[in-house]
């Protein structure tokens, strides 16, 4: 599981390059436990597109005061680019980044996370 436990932390994904033609696709689904009236959660569901070697944050931490903790389901990154491209899914903690799973995919490949189950990497 991973959970973003303050309010600097950010879920990022990035780059090991540029792309050839296409940006890669991403959708991240994720829940803000609200502080004092747990188990009551805000969900959300953002999608984006990576940005070279730029970190690109696909989860932002809890609110500060407002939230306990985020928990991310699921982000799914999508390899739209032309040629194989590496990612990098970290977390950022106060601007010290933890790498929690890298992968290289192919033109059309993509990589996931399910809450419960982890990182997997599916062939185009």
């Amino acid at each position: 599981m991973i959970y973003l436990t303050n309010s600097t932390d950010l879920l990022q994904i990035v780059l090991a390059g540029v792309v050839t033609t296409n940006e890669l696709d991403w959708v991240a689904t994720y829940h803000k436990h609200v502080a004092g009236v747990e188990p009551v959660k805000e969900d959300y569901t953002d999608a984006g597109n990576s940005n070279g070697t730029t970190d690109v944050t696909v989860v932002p931490g809890p609110v500060e005061n407002t939230h306990i903790h985020t928990e991310v389901s699921e982000l799914h990154v999508h390899n739209t680019d032309t040629v194989s491209a590496t990612v990098t899914v970290k977390m950022d903690r106060n601007s010290t980044e933890y790498i929690l799973h890298k992968a290289t995919l192919a033109a059309g490949a993509h990589l996931q996370y399910v809450k419960g189950v982890g990182f997997s990497e599916i062939g185009a």
